[in-house]
């Protein structure tokens, strides 16, 4: 298989990515759902690709099938009966399991090849999956993310502001920090006790491995790849759904 053609619709914005085996050759990023089909059709017109995968977390776009219908593109959307390296079988009902969570997992092995790995993946909310060493996905959890919290404490109560949760990649994580008005406090409430939260995981699990994505996770990898108490190895990268997409393609082709 010569190119190979991701699509990664996420809650923000999506990703249409083309791959040469595993060597990334284009990547558009979109902000509006609705420029995401003339992105894929920009794609396979430009290179022509052999197949494709299309993972979406919110309302799918049917257009994208019947592009691959029009084109040479045969695209497949990963769902829990897509076949893929990890096993699914511990999970209830994994037909519910997002398939941007299968992706990222796929993508965690081509980071951490063996052994335990917890991939956190921080955008619209925090989710914590964990695949032992024998690609069993023993579970995940899901929590709300920075935007979510702040907002939350907005719309909860009659008089807590809305605060901005952008967060500075050189901002100081190894130092506790706490609020000096009603904004600042707010904002540091939100951030550190998401680092709170990932650091509880760290310490009752048995794991070294950690890959970090997603829009919020530089400064949280960043405090984590310098600390030294955990015996940690800790990876980022922004692109492992899409890795993870590119992953499963590669492997179909194989058999």
């Amino acid at each position: 298989m010569a190119y190979a053609l991701t699509i990664d619709q996420g809650n923000t914005h999506s990703k249409v990515s083309l791959w040469n085996r595993t060597r990334l050759l284009d990547e558009c990023i979109i902000k509006n759902v609705e420029d995401l089909p003339t992105a894929v059709r920009s794609m396979i017109k430009i290179y022509r690709p052999d197949c494709g995968i299309y993972c979406s977390v919110s309302n799918v776009v049917d257009e994208i099938f019947e592009i691959s219908k029009e084109t040479s593109c045969p695209i497949t959307f990963l769902d829990s009966d897509t076949p893929t390296e990890i096993i699914l079988s511990g999970y209830t009902n994994p037909k519910r399991l997002g398939a941007d969570r299968i992706a990222a997992m796929v993508g965690a092995r081509e980071v951490f090849p063996n052994g335990k790995v917890l991939v956190i993946d921080m955008g619209t909310a925090i989710t914590y999956d964990y695949i032992d060493e024998n690609n069993n996905f023993i579970g995940g959890n899901i929590a709300p993310g920075l935007k979510m919290r702040a907002e939350a404490l907005n719309h909860f109560t009659a008089k807590l502001p809305k605060v901005d949760t952008f967060i500075p990649e050189d901002i100081n994580l190894a130092q506790t920090h706490f609020g000096h008005d009603t904004d600042t406090a707010i904002y540091w409430g939100v951030v550190e006790g998401v680092l709170a939260e990932i650091l509880f995981y760290i310490k009752r699990m048995d794991i070294h491995n950690i890959v970090f994505t997603g829009g919020y996770s530089k400064p949280f990898f960043g405090y984590l790849y310098e600390i030294t108490q955990y015996n940690l190895t800790v990876r980022l990268d922004l692109r492992l759904v899409s890795i993870g997409l590119n992953r499963i393609l590669q492997q179909q082709s194989q058999k």
